[in-house]
């Protein structure tokens, strides 16, 4: 009785089955690296997309990476190694290859069984079932198993990785700029980026000084994307924050009033997307005359005793009469004051100590005079007021 190993065609036929396994294998590799490739531009596609829009906040990056790789790994694992790991039975490849020549009529298939029951011994004679191996063996020799393997697989993925890469192409082509900033910030997953500025402002005056009761009229103006508002927030030296929402001047830009301003201050503007830098109003209180004192110091020869006035103004006095004047001024800061007289080459400059300032003038002449203060800030009473000095001429007794 001839052993199964004395059946060629039947080993032919088992080595055709496995050639065939082998190649479905490679088939299945090569699908599954196209799969991944396809899947992979998908999802630098989509990513990319909603990191342009969004600007995603590091945590949620890292959480779209590590998903997005794991499902690369998990596609690689089911279409490649899953398939190499798992071996096809003889089986399901004679159903296969039946499938592809329904001609035959399933004779692949029938030499596999006609095998099995020889082996299993079922009681058949074995020299009737070894004829009917070789000659059911022996009748599909003429076939190409190749034909039977799952090539049109590859085809198939390989469009579907086309199409992503056309999209991703396509995608770097139309929004260059964009894809290629996403990309960067992709890249560095745990980094915060700031999205970009689309709203620019430009805020008038800026810093600047205001006399204390002053006002400032702040000023922004738009750029970019036009906000619906703008919002003015300062504070004051001695307070907290405060919120105002300006005006509108035109569609492009907004204003808001500062008035009675009595302290130093910060502000800002904020309008759409876009936040100024922070500018400084800075208020400072403007040296002035809070009184002034004069004492009358006469000629000799009218034996007159000096005489003081404490609500000082104009001068009227014989000529010849020297004038002390005391100058109160409201900034104890004062550092300066200065008698200056309209038709006189020189003016007098007088001493000053503890925010007094003291000086002296002679009437010569009838004149005018007024008085420059100076603090130590370099803040000066602006247009100080003009005095009149009045020179009598000395007549003889009557």
């Amino acid at each position: 009785m001839p052993s199964k190993s004395s059946l060629p065609d039947w080993h032919a036929l088992q080595d055709r089955l496995h050639a065939l396994r082998i190649r479905n294998r490679r088939i299945l590799l090569v699908e599954g690296l196209f799969s991944a490739a396809t899947l992979l531009c998908l999802l630098v596609l989509s990513l990319t997309a909603v990191e342009s829009i969004f600007y995603l906040s590091p945590l949620i990056r890292t959480i779209l990476l590590v998903t997005g790789f794991g499902l690369i790994i998990a596609v690689l694992g089911w279409r490649c190694v899953w398939p190499l790991k798992n071996r096809v039975s003889d089986q399901n490849l004679a159903r296969i290859v039946d499938r592809q020549f329904p001609e035959y009529h399933d004779r692949v298939t029938v030499a596999l069984q006609l095998s099995q029951q020889r082996d299993g011994k079922s009681g058949s004679s074995s020299a009737l079932l070894d004829a009917a191996v070789v000659n059911t063996t022996g009748s599909i020799l003429s076939l190409d198993f190749n034909e039977a393997d799952q090539r049109y697989r590859i085809p198939r993925s390989a469009k579907w990785f086309g199409g992503a890469l056309t999209l991703v192409l396509l995608a770097i082509v139309l929004y260059g700029t964009p894809i290629s900033g996403a990309l960067a910030r992709l890249s560095h997953p745990m980094t915060h980026f700031s999205p970009p500025q689309l709203t620019f402002l430009n805020v008038l005056p800026g810093d600047i000084k205001v006399k204390v009761g002053g006002q400032v009229t702040i000023v922004a103006e738009s750029a970019g994307k036009i906000p619906e508002k703008a919002i003015l927030r300062f504070l004051i030296d001695s307070g907290t924050w405060e919120i105002l929402e300006m005006r509108n001047l035109t569609p492009t830009s907004y204003s808001y009033t500062l008035r009675e301003i009595r302290e130093s201050l910060t502000y800002e503007i904020e309008a759409g997307d876009a936040v100024s830098k922070q500018y400084r109003i800075h208020a400072f209180a403007q040296p002035a005359l809070e009184s002034l004192h004069q004492t009358y110091h006469f000629p000799a020869y009218t034996r007159l005793e000096p005489r003081k006035t404490t609500n000082g103004s104009d001068i009227v006095a014989l000529k010849g009469t020297r004038v002390e004047l005391i100058a109160l001024a409201t900034d104890p800061k004062l550092s300066e004051a200065v008698i200056y007289k309209k038709n006189a080459s020189k003016s007098v400059i007088m001493q000053v100590k503890d925010g007094t300032a003291n000086g002296m003038l002679t009437v010569v002449d009838d004149e005018r005079y007024r008085i420059f203060l100076r603090n130590t800030d370099g803040h000066e009473n602006s247009d100080p007021h003009w005095y009149q000095i009045i020179a009598l001429p000395d007549r003889p007794p009557s």
